[in-house]
């Protein structure tokens, strides 16, 4: 049986979207070409990114958190060691000199003040 020329042109034409209809699906099947299981797999990559980022940021938090609590343990030392060293000195009592004796050393302990000859009246 001999068919027409436009028949079998026709018929090849019929059957293209056919073969690009099974290789497409074969490809989706073959390499999960769905969109939606690429979508969900985004999304689970960037939760995952995201509760990264959260867990270094707490362990952050908590380092810093640590070493606040370590420097203030060693002032709280070193506060203690100095009240302890306070508390072992001998307590010393201050004695007033004269009137003159006072002006004198202030004078001597202050570099901006002139020190007054001895045969200058201190005021």
């Amino acid at each position: 049986m001999a068919y027409p020329e436009s028949q079998v042109v026709m018929g090849g034409l019929v059957h293209i979207p056919i073969i690009i209809g099974v290789f497409w699906a074969l490809n989706n099947l073959t390499t999960g070409g769905s969109q939606a299981k690429k979508a969900a797999e985004a999304a689970a990559k960037q939760a995952a990114e995201e509760a990264a980022a959260k867990a270094a940021a707490e362990a952050a938090a908590k380092q810093a958190a640590e070493q606040a609590a370590a420097k203030a343990a060693a002032e709280a030392a070193a506060a203690k060691k100095a009240a302890e060293a306070a508390a072992t000195a001998p307590a010393t009592t201050a004695v007033t000199p004269a009137s003159g004796e006072a002006e004198a050393s202030q004078a001597s302990n202050n570099d901006t003040q002139a020190t007054p000859a001895q045969d200058q009246e201190v005021l």
